[in-house]
């Protein structure tokens, strides 16, 4: 009897195995980190980044370049915590998820930035108590803003007028028309201006000047220190 041909079908579709898994990233899917502004010598808020799920085999956390003095990530908790030791302007960083695939190792990122500024010092103002008259001596009187620690940068210092006294209609702070501010020097506690009344033609009462700390080198300051330079009655 003549042997009959029989087809090894699992030469083709079985035999050898099915083949590896895809290779694959471990996803950060739609998650984001924030740029961050922290105050140099104050606790930051702690955070937990993002966690990333999938990829092949158990996942590792970094943050690189090196963070700021004094702010720490820790990899096992995925925690961001610290305080900052020094100021730093913006700066870029990735938050990276590393898989452990010993043959080929992929990987996730996310990118934010950490700025460091120096904190906003306390800011007080003092002025003479005095009476001002328009029409008879004109005396000026001085009014001077301290900043507390003394700030390493020129810092302006914006004042606000809250009195019934009108800056630029009955009274000046500065040069004639000058704007409501004073610059404190780098490494200096303080400045001064002086406040002198507009001689105007209006039969006016007494009016109060009262002067406030608006803002320190460009933050809004809330409740801002205040100052009554004329023992609260300016006569104008």
């Amino acid at each position: 009897m003549r042997p009959v041909p029989v087809l090894a079908l699992c030469a083709l579709v079985g035999c050898g195995g099915g083949g590896s898994a895809p290779d694959t990233a471990p996803p950060l899917g739609t998650a984001a980190i924030a740029d961050k502004t922290y105050v140099r010598g104050e606790s930051i808020p702690t955070e937990t980044l993002p966690s990333a799920t999938g990829g092949d085999g158990p996942l590792t956390y970094v943050v690189l370049p090196d963070l700021p003095d004094g702010i720490r990530f820790e990899p096992a908790t995925r925690v961001l915590s610290g305080t900052p030791a020094a100021a730093q302007p913006a700066a870029s960083y990735e938050y990276v998820a590393r898989e452990s695939d010993e043959f080929d190792p992929e990987s996730a990122t996310l990118r934010f930035s950490i700025e460091v500024v120096v904190p906003l010092p306390e800011a007080s103002i003092a002025g003479a108590a005095a009476e001002l008259n328009e029409w008879e001596d004109r005396t000026a009187v001085a009014v001077t803003v301290t900043l507390d620690p003394a700030p390493e940068e020129d810092t302006t210092v914006v004042l606000a007028s809250t009195g019934t006294a009108a800056l630029g209609g009955d009274f000046d702070l500065g040069e004639p028309g000058g704007a409501p501010e004073l610059t404190v020097a780098a490494g200096s506690a303080s400045a001064a201006a002086t406040v002198r009344p507009i001689r105007d033609l209006e039969e006016e009462g007494d009016e109060t000047i009262v002067l406030a700390v608006q803002s320190v080198g460009g933050t809004d300051v809330e409740d801002g220190a205040t100052v009554e330079t004329a023992n609260r009655r300016c006569r104008f």
